[in-house]
């Protein structure tokens, strides 16, 4: 149900609504009004009847909605819409009434009148107000807008028919037609105090006694009309008036009595009018005249001493006026005198004379623009001491000033010297003014800022210099503006080039703004990032840069904006970004902004820092540092990017182009993998090439693919470099002529891919598959090879079907023309009859038989190397036997840093017993280094090696280990002694195959306190020369060992250890070699 207070509302609304439609409607029949109220005023809309041939442009009328809560809410009445007429509306034209409570302002708005309205209803239109209750309120103001002045002989007949009776001010404004007033027309309004008749064209002369009424009458402003003339008595009983304006319209002349009686006014616009007579006689009357606007009128002299009475003048306004010069004595008298502007005087102006401006005790500002000026004297200002702005702008003839203009303004703190026709300035210019903070010099013809021009000004906060011609600023032209805040270099022809890594501006690092656009500056100055903590903006638009440095990361200032834009930046270096910014504290801070736009960045390598910022492919810190914009789309030209987008430039897709290449081969890098490919593909090539590229530019490569196919290649190369071993990890020899591939399996230790299809392979030793298995090879390549389809194929049959992960084209290897992997051994390697095999075997045997006992006397030698090998009959074999044409007992390995212990302590030990190797003494200089450490352990019966840390960082150290490795894996004999000199290498440094091989083996540790126990067990594992000696060694030595800890086993290699060390020994084995001797 309804509430009682929303019923009561209902019946205010309805009473108000009746009372409305009584009391505001329209005493003319052809016209009717609506009401709008709201909370902060009253609107009327009186809808008059169109004259034939005329239109109204359509209306929306609302009425007054009253809600529960008390407000009213006006919405549009079903009857009228925006945009919709019906007949009757089509032949009405709207008043709009408009009381504000708040201002207490009463506005008339004829706006929808055309001008031929107005003209055809004239004051008739104002017989249909409705009356307004208005009596009681305070003073109002009244505003006609485009209205018909009201006719009659008085204006207060008008305010009756709004039944307003208290006027304040009064502004008419816009009005059109002839408008003729008469004398009495204020008589109404005594208490008026602001009479404002503006822009009203018909208004052409004022009656003699208009304003006899309006005695308080302080504002009286009659501009934009069209009065010619003004009678002499027109304003003298106006003498509380304070501000006459009587600018823009037709005046010629003005009687000197014309001010009479205006004791009181002190603003007085004059401006814009056709006055040929200025006398001093004119001012008499108006003592107190603080503001004078003599603009545009058509004098080109005026009389010296015109102002002498004016003793108070404080503003003076000159602006488009004719004077050709001033006379010397013009502001002699008025010493209260603190503004002067005098604008546009281009073409008549010429000469200012001496001292015009001086002695001028409470003079702050002087604004002279745009005159025909050649020279300013040099006692212009001279003695006003409070001259704190002065402009001096737009004096195209204006080559120099003095030296001595600025010498008494010492409290000046704005001066704008631009626009003028500067070509240079003296030393010391500035120099008096010690509290200048801004200095605007733009537009002038200024080619070199000179080392001392702004000597002096050390309070400088802003130095403007757009649009000059400069080249040259000295280097120490500006080391005295510390306190510059803002500085405009713009539109110039400036380099900065010097011998130093710093700009002129370099003491300047209180600077938050920088303008530089439009110069030649190629180069961001150290200063500018490193001293300037303060510096917000960067303008360096429009210059010469082609390449941003790698130093954008060391920016001191924070939120500050680099615009780069509509350069020829080709490359944008960000290197060593990503390192800077990890080192920073990771908080919060807004990034510094660089702009990059309309510049043709190259999509290449050389941007590939630039390409990992946009695909957010650094450290999140980085983007806490520096933020990169391209406001405007910059498309690639590049291939493969033309026509993209520089952001959509995906970085795992560059390849860099490396000139250091090997002979007939081309090199491209990946950045992003830090991967090297070196083709060679189709070169023509026997060998492998000797050197691969480790280097792009600054960047270490982390591995190597290596194409080779399509060459003549057989086998890998002896004398390759290590890089080969530490850096190729994929080797295409496709389409070679390769026929065992063991050896760039052992060599090559990095190799994860090896393409070895369309060679010469016929079988696959297990050997090979060995090592493969080993390796960290995951890509095998192996098909279009020629591979004898017999029992030998088993070892490749078994591997394919084993790991197939491995070798990827398993299903492409064939047999007889068949794919491999889909046979079964029997197809290549049939199963004979068991009857036949036995009846063969039985004849084999006996013929074996005979033929061993034959071979037994004829090959004894290579027999007992075998059975040596095999660990058979060893009564019938001596390692003498096996080892008879071997040069050398052993082979000692050790690191350079090692050389003293084993030259000066191990090397004479075995001297005395073994004939002994070591590359200081047997190497040839000149010769292969691999070739010798192969020869080496072929030559000699044991290898020693003398691990230590600098030993597993040798990297042709553990190339001997390995040789030697191989070798005793080859002969399954025992040929390695290690020898632990000091500690044992840590297990992170050395390789995996030196880690395996200590936790398999003991070893032998040298102790500068038990030497005889290591020599005892040195020596032990040195060759032996007969077996029995060694059976006989051994019988003692196994008792001798179980009573002094030291343990054995059947592995191949010697290791001794001492009682105390067994616990901590990996292996705890003694090698069969104790066995043999």
């Amino acid at each position: 149900m309804m509430s009682t207070k929303a019923i009561v509302w209902l019946l205010l609304a309805f009473l108000i609504q009746s009372k409305a439609e009584s009391e505001w409607r329209c005493p003319n029949p052809d016209c009717h009004c609506t009401f709008e109220p709201t909370s902060t005023e009253n609107t009327w809309w009186c809808y008059h009847k169109k004259p034939s041939g005329q239109s109204a442009s359509p209306r929306v009328e609302t009425l007054p909605i009253l809600l529960e809560n008390g407000s009213v809410h006006n919405e549009p009445s079903p009857n009228y819409q925006i945009g919709r007429s019906d007949p009757e509306e089509e032949s009405l034209i709207p008043l709009k009434i408009c009381f504000d409570k708040a201002e207490n302002t009463l506005d008339i708005d004829c706006s929808h009148f055309s001008i031929a309205n107005v003209s055809h209803l004239n004051s008739s239109v104002f017989n249909s107000l409705p009356q307004l209750n208005l009596v009681n309120s305070k003073p109002i103001s009244v505003y006609l807008k485009l209205c018909p002045f009201p006719g009659g002989e008085s204006f207060q007949s008008f305010l009756q028919i709004l039944n307003v009776t208290n006027v304040e001010s009064l502004t008419i404004t816009n009005s059109a037609g002839n408008i003729t007033l008469s004398p009495s027309y204020f008589d109404g309004i005594p208490y008026v105090k602001s009479i404002s008749l503006e822009s009203n064209s018909g208004l052409t002369e004022l009656p003699a006694d208009l304003f006899k009424e309006t005695l308080d009458l302080k504002y009286l402003t009659l501009r934009g009309n069209k009065i010619t003339q003004l009678d002499v008595n027109v304003f003298r009983h106006l003498k509380k008036l304070k501000t006459l304006d009587l600018g823009n319209n037709q005046i010629s002349e003005l009687d000197p009595r014309i001010f009479q009686n205006l004791t009181s006014l002190k603003d007085l616009n004059i401006d814009h009018n056709r006055l040929v007579n200025l006398t001093r006689a004119l001012f008499t009357n108006v003592p107190n005249l603080v503001t004078l606007d003599i603009s545009g009128i058509k004098m080109s002299v005026l009389e010296s001493g015109v102002f002498d009475d004016l003793v108070k003048l404080k503003i003076l306004h000159a602006h488009k006026t004719q004077f050709q010069t001033f006379p010397a004595d013009l502001f002699s008298k008025t010493k209260e005198l603190q503004e002067i502007k005098i604008f546009y005087h281009k073409g008549s102006l010429v000469k200012l004379p001496s001292a015009l401006f001086s002695n001028l005790p409470n003079l702050k500002k002087v604004d002279i623009r745009q005159t025909s000026l050649e020279e300013l004297p040099s006692d212009l200002f001279w003695n006003s001491t409070k001259l704190a702005t002065l402009s001096l702008t737009g004096h195209r003839k204006l080559k120099t000033i003095t030296s001595e203009l600025f010498r008494d303004c010492k409290e000046l703190t704005i001066l704008d010297l631009s626009d003028n026709g500067f070509e240079s300035l003296p030393e010391n210019v500035f120099g008096f003014l010690e509290k200048l903070t801004e200095l605007n010099l733009n537009g002038n013809r200024l080619e070199k800022i000179t080392e001392h021009m702004f000597d002096g000004i050390i309070k400088l906060e802003k130095l403007y210099l757009k649009s000059n011609k400069l080249k040259v600023i000295g280097p120490t032209s500006f080391d005295f503006l510390r306190e510059l805040i803002e500085i405009d270099l713009s539109h110039n022809m400036l380099t900065f080039d010097t011998d130093f890594s710093y700009s002129p501006l370099k003491s300047c690092v209180n600077l938050e703004t920088m303008q530089l656009s439009h110069n030649w500056i190629s180069k961001i100055y150290e200063d500018w990032r490193i001293s300037f903590t303060r510096l917000q903006l960067l303008d360096l638009t429009w210059n010469n840069f082609t390449i941003i440095h790698d130093d954008l990361h060391s920016i001191v200032s924070r939120d500050m904006t680099m615009d780069l834009s509509n350069n020829q930046i080709s490359v944008v270096e960000l290197e060593n970004l990503e390192f800077v910014a990890e080192q920073q504290e990771d908080y919060d801070q807004v990034p510094n902004k660089i702009i990059l736009s309309e510049n043709p960045i190259a999509c290449n390598c050389s941007n590939y820092d630039l390409f990992l910022f946009f695909n957010k492919k650094m450290s999140h810190k980085v983007y806490n540092m520096i933020r990169i914009d391209t406001p405007k789309m910059i498309l690639c030209k590049d291939s493969p990017y033309e026509n993209r987008s520089l952001k959509s430039v995906n970085p795992e897709t560059l390849r860099c182009p490396n000139e250091q290449c090997p002979l007939s081969c081309k090199c491209t890098f990946a950045p992003y993998y830090s991967r090297m490919t070196v083709n060679c593909s189709s070169a023509n090539l026997t060998e492998m090439p000797q050197n691969l590229p480790v280097l792009y530019k600054n960047s270490r490569v982390s591995n190597i693919e290596l194409i080779l196919s399509n060459n003549s290649i057989r086998e890998l190369t002896k004398n390759v470099s290590k890089e080969y071993a530490r850096l190729v990890t994929d080797l295409d020899l496709s389409d070679n002529q390769v026929s065992n591939g063991e050896e760039f399996i052992r060599r090559l230790l990095k190799l994860e891919k090896l393409d070895l299809s369309g060679n010469q392979l016929g079988s696959l030793s297990e050997e090979f598959v060995n090592l493969t298995l080993a390796s960290n090879i995951s890509s095998l390549f192996l098909s279009g090879n020629p591979w004898q389809c017999d029992c030998g194929i088993t070892e490749l049959f078994t591997f394919i079907l084993d790991r197939p992960d491995i070798v990827k084209d398993s299903n492409k290897i064939m047999c007889n023309g068949n794919p491999l992997n889909g046979m079964s051994t029997d197809y290549f390697c049939p199963t004979l009859n068991p009857y036949f095999i036995a009846s063969i075997t039985l004849g084999s045997l006996g013929v074996l038989f005979g033929l061993l006992v034959f071979l037994y006397y004829k090959f004894e030698r290579e027999i007992k190397v075998w059975l040596f090998a095999h660990n058979w009959l060893l009564c019938w074999v001596s390692e003498e036997d096996i080892d008879h044409d071997k040069e050398y007992d052993a082979f000692v390995c050790y690191s350079e840093e090692d050389y003293r212990f084993v030259v000066k302590t191990l090397i004479p030990e075995l001297d005395k017993t073994y004939k002994v190797c070591h590359h200081h003494r047997n190497f040839i200089g000149g010769s292969s280094i691999a070739d010798q450490i192969y020869k080496s352990v072929h030559k000699s019966r044991r290898t020693v090696i003398v691990l230590t840390e600098h030993f597993v960082k040798s990297y042709w150290g553990m190339e001997e280990f390995r040789t030697a490795y191989a070798q005793a894996a080859k002969d399954k004999c025992p040929r390695i002694i290690v020898i632990i000199y000091k500690e044992v290498p840590p297990q992170e440094s050395m390789a995996d195959e030196m880690k395996s091989y200590l936790n398999t083996y003991t070893y032998i540790k040298w102790g500068e306190k038990n030497n005889n126990w290591f020599w005892r067990q040195l020596h032990y594992a040195m060759p032996h020369r007969s077996v029995k000696t060694l059976t006989n060694n051994m019988a003692v030595t196994k008792y001798n060992l179980g009573m002094n800890g030291i343990g054995y086993n059947n592995h191949d290699t010697t290791v001794l250890f001492s009682p105390d060390e067994k616990e901590n020994q990996p292996g705890h084995y003694a090698t069969q070699i104790m066995k043999k001797g």
